[in-house]
């Protein structure tokens, strides 16, 4: 004969008088009922056993018992994903947010196991609470540090409250998804130890000499010919922002908010790169597309693949449209790369500079060039396209004045408008594909 046991939590449960629960037994199983007004105090851990002649056996099951959902602690993370290299140390945040007096409990779980807290070990566990008027925040941290190859994985954030719970999966990976760098680029190693020479073809050239952290880059072959992206079309964007993922909150919530609330069109990757279109090619037209590119220079930038990338291709506009549309912002205190040396940047970390940096800022970039002239000067783009086809003209002929250049065409080498004959200008009505003197 079978002996059944219910047990909720640890507690032998028997039927109530109310008939909230109910125990049935049958010839071979037997059935546990709860019904009527369930509430919190019918969420735990229930166990049903079992003991006969040949033996005896168990099954432990959790049961949930959901409130309204504005009762619900609710679990967010700002990213699904974060990426970090062997070595470093990085923190996994999610928040959890209750109503008002009700403090909920967090935990964080590896593929389903509990994380260890342990005060300065491997990973630890750094919680803080904040009361509003409204809600509680309870912002649940881990702390991995030195990272190895055994903490990539799927990290769990688990909030709780009186039975109930809500959760959210963070996967860590390794490397740093805009620090790596692009498919376009291949890497030769030279003998004895020279450096590694990098081409990235991306519709132009741009020739590196060395791969190295100074980011030093070599003046494209002067007898080559190179074609300008987007040449003939105008500006999308006012701003194109440089960064390094690790410095998000930077890019986001601060340059980009304020940026844009000064009437500037901002070009940034989570928001506007094409899905599916290759990285370079969003960033080539980020870009050439854009007036400026702002770079956020910092230790982060410095490591990463990308940044480099968007630094090599707004430095090639300086040879190819001969515009310089570089403007440094420095948020801490790292070593200016060597391309960098000589320009004036602003310093965010400079408490005297503080007060004047968005006005040197936007004077830097200047007011919105799309709305001077399509509202100010009521041109219309296909004037304003014409007008700065004349500009690039008079502007490439004044570049080249070294070379005894008149009127835009180089004197001692017939009629051409840097390298190119006048009459092919003329009839194509379009500008030249611009080699680099």
């Amino acid at each position: 004969m079978a002996t059944w046991t219910w047990r909720k939590d640890g507690t032998i449960l028997r039927d109530t008088p109310d008939g909230h629960v109910q125990l049935t037994t049958f010839a071979t199983s037997t059935q546990l009922t709860v019904q009527h007004d369930l509430s919190d105090r019918d969420s735990g851990f229930y166990n049903c056993s079992v003991t006969t002649a040949f033996g005896a056996d168990s099954f432990q099951g959790r049961v949930k018992v959901l409130g309204s959902q504005g009762n619900l602690p609710v679990v967010s993370a700002e990213q699904s994903q974060v990426w970090a290299w062997p070595g470093e140390n990085v923190n996994l945040s999610c928040t959890i947010v209750t109503d008002k007096g009700q403090v909920p409990s967090g935990s964080w779980l590896k593929e389903g196991s509990v994380v260890p807290d342990i005060a300065d070990g491997h990973t630890e566990w750094k919680p803080s609470v904040e009361q509003t008027a409204d809600k509680t925040t309870r912002r649940q941290v881990l702390l991995i540090r030195g990272v190895n190859a055994s903490d990539y994985g799927n990290y769990t954030c688990v909030g709780e409250l009186k039975g109930r719970s809500d959760s959210k999966t963070i996967q860590l990976l390794r490397g740093e998804p805009r620090e790596g760098l692009p498919l376009a680029v291949s890497l030769g190693i030279a003998a004895a130890g020279v450096a590694a020479l990098v081409t990235m073809v991306t519709g132009f050239a741009v020739h590196r000499r060395r791969h190295d952290p100074d980011l030093g880059w070599d003046k494209p072959d002067p007898e080559a010919e190179y074609n300008i992206p987007y040449e003939n079309e105008l500006p999308k964007y006012d701003i194109f922002i440089s960064y390094s993922s690790k410095d998000l909150a930077f890019a986001k919530d601060v340059l980009l908010k304020e940026l844009t609330c000064r009437g500037y069109e901002v070009c940034v990757d989570f928001k506007d790169f094409t899905p599916g279109v290759f990285i370079v090619d969003n960033i080539k037209e980020g870009v050439f597309r854009s007036r400026k590119t702002i770079i956020v220079l910092s230790s982060n930038f410095r490591r990463s693949g990308f940044g480099r990338f968007e630094l090599q291709m707004a430095g090639a506009r300086k040879y190819l449209e001969r515009k310089d549309v570089l403007v440094v912002v420095k948020i801490d205190q790292c070593k200016v790369p060597t391309m960098l040396i000589g320009r004036t940047f602003l310093d965010w970390t400079n408490e005297n500079v503080r007060p004047h940096f968005w006005q040197r800022l936007e004077n830097a970039i200047g007011p919105d060039e799309k709305v001077r002239n399509r509202k100010d000067n009521k041109e219309t783009p296909e004037e304003e396209e014409e007008k700065e086809e004349e500009e690039t003209i008079t502007a490439a002929g004044d570049h080249n004045h070294r070379d005894n250049a008149v009127n835009g065409h180089i004197a001692n080498g017939g009629p051409h408008v840097l390298g190119l004959p006048e009459t092919d200008l003329l009839e194509n009505d379009e500008r030249p594909l611009l080699p680099v003197v």
